[in-house]
């Protein structure tokens, strides 16, 4: 494993604990543990780019640890949040959508410089902590998990913050 490596390790390790603080009512501790993720998920971009560390294993684990942190992480703190059956099968959604969004990036990584395809899925480790920090409606989270949701399935060419 290189530093980048060990950075993203951070992030799925930030994502994990956000769904432990969740599964025990820890709502404010578990969305700064997902917002602590998009930190380490921007720095082990930044750091890999910096040393030239860029390499298929580092790519894979990123992925991984994005789906948990910004997928996962985000289902779980909606799902406990909320504690409604319609919204969490709504929520299903995020992680869902995220893995195929990740998987066609992977597979397209090579072949979209300077742009990505779709949403990344870490809009949801940005915006999911907002919808439960600011106490939203239901009916207004149950919007925002669906439009994240299909988000990620688009095609839409969306440039890079950091290339």
């Amino acid at each position: 494993m290189s530093l980048p490596d060990y950075v993203t390790v951070l992030n799925l390790l930030s994502g994990l604990l956000s769904i432990y603080a969740a599964m025990h009512g820890k709502f404010v501790l578990a969305s700064a543990l997902i917002v602590a993720a998009v930190f380490f998920d921007m720095m082990d971009g930044f750091v890999a780019r910096k040393f030239h560390m860029e390499g298929d294993f580092g790519a894979e684990l990123d992925s991984l640890g994005d789906l948990v942190s910004f997928g996962v992480a985000p289902m779980v703190l909606l799902m406990t949040f909320y504690n409604t059956t319609w919204l969490s099968v709504l929520a299903l959604g995020i992680p869902v959508c995220g893995a195929l969004r990740l998987a066609r990036h992977n597979i397209n990584r090579h072949a979209t410089h300077g742009f990505l395809i779709g949403i990344p899925i870490t809009m949801s480790g940005l915006v999911i902590p907002l919808v439960v920090l600011f106490h939203l409606h239901i009916y207004i989270a149950a919007a925002v998990t669906v439009i994240l949701s299909l988000s990620y399935l688009s095609t839409r060419r969306v440039n890079k913050l950091l290339s």
